[in-house]
């Protein structure tokens, strides 16, 4: 048994053909819904009746507040341990609301440059974001953090 408490399995998610075949029947444009909405892990796909239609299964397995999966994202990060979760669901709401670029999404949370950047890499780390640098921008953290 020694050594077994630290194993770590890293599973993939489901591709959008693997999950599409949660609900085979369904319209193409449905089946692309579905993997949008309830992504490739198999616990989440599990909660979807493919005898009903895309919005019923929404309405079931997400939007109640009381359905399986209402808090899932959250559930997810907290199984993570980030260094707060409060930081990283600041960050990521002013990511939804389309601020793509660090000095606005520090405005728009607050969070200085540093706490930031920190709060950034380990979202980055999960693949929950992504940096992708424009031409002429800077590469350095330093300028980023700095304000350039």
């Amino acid at each position: 048994m020694h050594g077994r408490s630290a194993l770590k399995l890293h599973l993939e998610a489901f591709g959008y053909r693997q999950a599409a075949e949660f609900a085979p029947t369904w319209p193409q444009e449905d089946r692309v819904r579905l993997y949008g909405v309830f992504g490739g892990l198999a616990r989440h796909l599990a909660h979807v009746d493919p005898a009903r239609d895309l919005t019923s299964n929404m309405r079931g397995a997400i939007l109640d507040p009381l359905s399986p999966l209402h808090d899932a994202a959250h559930d997810i990060l907290r199984s993570e341990r980030l260094s707060s979760l409060a930081d990283a669901d600041a960050v990521m709401s002013a990511v939804a609301c389309g601020e793509n670029r660090f000095n606005a999404i520090s405005a728009r949370t607050g969070l200085p440059a540093p706490r930031l950047d920190y709060v950034l890499k380990e979202l980055q780390s999960l693949g929950v974001v992504r940096r992708e640098v424009r031409m002429g921008d800077s590469h350095c953290p330093e300028d980023r953090a700095a304000g350039t």
